[in-house]
């Protein structure tokens, strides 16, 4: 038998896809065209003529979309932004206040704390127990006529 004849393997590199090879052809023809207009003084002035008139526009549409809002009694989004903004203020403002009451449950525990570890029932242990169950509201009391009759 003849020894085993190893194949040399050749590799092509794969062509490019033709898409590809369609939008590298528009490129070297339109490049040159486009940055040439680009550095053009006219260019620039041209593009900030049309990003002012972009602002302009939106400014006046956005007026005028507020004050049909306004007008229909409804929220504009200024309104509801500064409304979630207020909120968020108010959110803070009761996280900080709940980390301070806890901050001073706790040191009035530690203070009313026996000498043998064992907690009395003391005030601060029940408003500890108040803050921490769900509160159920209350039924509103029945109003009752005045003692001389209802008034005529």
């Amino acid at each position: 038998m003849a020894p085993a004849q190893q194949k040399a393997v050749v590799t092509v590199p794969p062509s490019k896809p033709l898409w590809r090879r369609g939008v590298d052809a528009v490129d070297s023809v339109a490049a040159p065209v486009l940055e040439g207009a680009t550095r053009h003084d006219a260019f620039g002035l041209g593009l900030s003529l049309l990003q002012q008139a972009r602002k302009a526009i939106s400014r006046r549409t956005e007026r005028a979309s507020r004050q049909v809002l306004h007008g229909l009694n409804l929220p504009t989004a200024s309104d509801v932004n500064r409304l979630l903004a207020q909120i968020a203020a108010v959110e803070n403002r009761v996280r900080q206040l709940d980390t301070r009451i806890e901050g001073r449950l706790e040191s009035h525990e530690e203070v009313l704390t026996l000498p043998t570890g064992k907690s009395s029932h003391s005030h601060a242990s029940s408003a500890s127990r108040k803050l921490s169950s769900p509160r159920t509201p209350r039924s509103p009391r029945p109003s009752s006529p005045p003692a001389d009759g209802p008034k005529q």
